[in-house]
């Protein structure tokens, strides 16, 4: 079981999931009865926990429980010779979704990829190849091709910790009116229904 941003499990979650790491035990929606359970937890996080821990704001013994084994991996704009991999292998995954040729990089986009400071690692990375992709019909991708997505960068994670919806109303508030509901969603990996939906339930359609 994958938990990815780990860090925004609201208190009480932490309490229900430190129950199931400990004991293995779930008690299914609306079931009066426990299952006995046997997973392998993965859980992922862009903060530091121990830092969180250490400062109360999250269950240090959850921290201690999850913390058996750590990977830490380093931001994109730290791997950047990882860059050319990556973008070969997203560019082949694209192709496939699409039943497009599968798109290549100039040397010069290869450069330019290479340089940017990446806020939004691998998914803005992602991003940019999909909208290049879909937007250049060439089937060499050029280093101007990622002007207009370069200059719209991705919302830095260097934030004070947020909850998740306080995070995406943050955003909804500062970017949406300048980039569009649409390009926003696609920065923050969702779909522009969740988007709109979020919008809506903070009251700000």
């Amino acid at each position: 079981l994958f938990l990815d941003e780990v860090e925004a499990m609201p208190a009480a979650q932490q309490d229900l999931m430190l129950r199931v790491v400990q004991d293995g035990v779930v008690r299914p929606v609306g079931s009066r009865e426990t299952r006995q359970v046997n997973v392998r937890l993965v859980t992922a996080s862009n903060v530091d926990l121990r830092a969180l821990a250490a400062a109360g704001r999250f269950r240090s013994d959850l921290w201690y429980r999850l913390n058996v084994l750590r990977v830490e991996l380093p931001r994109l704009r730290d791997r950047s010779a990882d860059i050319p991999a990556l973008a070969d292998h997203l560019l082949r995954r694209i192709a496939a979704e699409t039943g497009d040729p599968v798109k290549s990089l100039s040397a010069g986009a290869l450069r330019r990829l290479c340089s940017h400071e990446w806020p939004g690692n691998v998914r803005q990375l992602e991003n940019m190849l999909r909208q290049a992709t879909a937007l250049v019909d060439s089937d060499v991708l050029e280093a101007d091709d990622f002007d207009e997505s370069m200059r719209i960068a991705a919302p830095s994670i260097e934030l004070p910790l947020m909850g998740v919806d306080e995070f995406i109303r943050h955003h909804l508030v500062r970017h949406e009116p300048d980039i569009g509901l649409t390009r926003l969603a696609e920065i923050l990996g969702l779909s522009r229904k969740t988007l709109w939906q979020k919008k809506r339930l903070f009251g700000l359609a």
